[in-house]
């Protein structure tokens, strides 16, 4: 299995009118191209996007290179002024939502 990105481009009222798979990794890693996820996001004049990837291990904590990839989304979110409104890690059985670790850590930076 290999780590994959997708993303769920919204609209206003947060329903789901497109989604991608943005790349398919190795075991360990995805890349993310920035440009890609936006290009996509006003094709479809999407207002929101929430970005799910999987960890093939399972294990659902976050690596330091899942809260770069939030914060770097999220600021070019604001920018662009789409929504972003999460970003899970997901695995078979259950999901990890960035979402509320990113809350609290920008809150305190």
């Amino acid at each position: 299995m290999q780590e994959q990105i997708y993303v769920l481009y919204l609209n206003q009222v947060q329903e789901v009118i497109a989604w991608r798979c943005l790349h398919t990794g190795t075991m360990k890693e995805v890349l993310l191209d920035k440009r890609l996820l936006f290009g996509f996001a006003y094709g479809c004049m999407a207002a929101g996007i929430i970005l799910p990837h999987n960890h093939p291990s399972g294990i659902l904590n976050p690596s330091a290179a899942d809260y770069t990839i939030t914060k770097d989304i999220a600021a070019a979110a604001k920018l662009l002024d789409i929504r972003f409104l999460d970003h899970l890690i997901v695995s078979s059985t259950d999901y990890y939502s960035l979402r509320l670790d990113f809350v609290t850590n920008s809150e305190t930076a």
